[in-house]
């Protein structure tokens, strides 16, 4: 896990990012291109996750920068997880261009009412556009990669919007995937 800024664009119910004491701020690209070097001669299988607390995409153009640099380094698997708010037209194209291996998309409400409750900052339609945007491009350029998952956390508040999650995925190419609420911080 490589995280390339602590930041985030929104403020989820589920996250604690917004109670951390340490200082945010983005990565420095010397160190990133310090960390692929080394992981690069050790194991270019290594599985790189290009995030953590934060929302990589908040990093912008600096991204596809990151994802290339792995890439001629001949890192294989390269990953990131977004809340998907920040996939506009061009940010799509940036990410399949970039040759990234897979993107896992947090999805935890179908109705306005339940996303926008949990992804607190977001706005569920627009995100849903980013999506089908990103699905359509992948597939009117004929791409197999990068694999694009929709991962829908199971709570209270959404379990009975799961089983539409699932099919909103599947019905546009997707990965679904679900997991139980777990707690990073109480």
């Amino acid at each position: 896990i490589i995280e390339v800024g602590n930041h985030c664009n929104l403020n989820c119910t589920t996250c604690m990012n917004d109670k951390l004491t340490r200082s945010k701020g983005f990565m420095n690209v010397f160190l990133y291109k310090k960390i692929i070097d080394e992981a690069a001669s050790a194991n270019p299988y290594t599985r790189i996750w290009l995030d953590f607390y934060g929302e990589p995409l908040l990093v912008r153009w600096k991204l596809y920068y990151m994802i290339d640099y792995a890439k001629k380094k001949g890192m294989q698997n390269i990953c990131i997880n977004t809340n998907g708010t920040l996939i506009t037209h061009e940010m799509a194209e940036m990410l399949l261009d970039s040759e990234i291996d897979f993107i896992s998309i947090d999805c935890d409400g179908w109705s306005k009412e339940v996303y926008e409750s949990i992804r607190i900052g977001a706005d569920r339609d627009k995100y849903y556009a980013n999506i089908e945007f990103l699905l359509e491009r992948k597939k009117e350029r004929g791409m197999k990669k990068p694999i694009i998952e929709l991962k829908a956390m199971e709570m209270e508040e959404n379990r009975q919007e799961i089983p539409l999650i699932l099919k909103y995925g599947r019905e546009h190419g997707a990965w679904v995937t679900t997991r139980r609420l777990i707690s990073w911080g109480g």
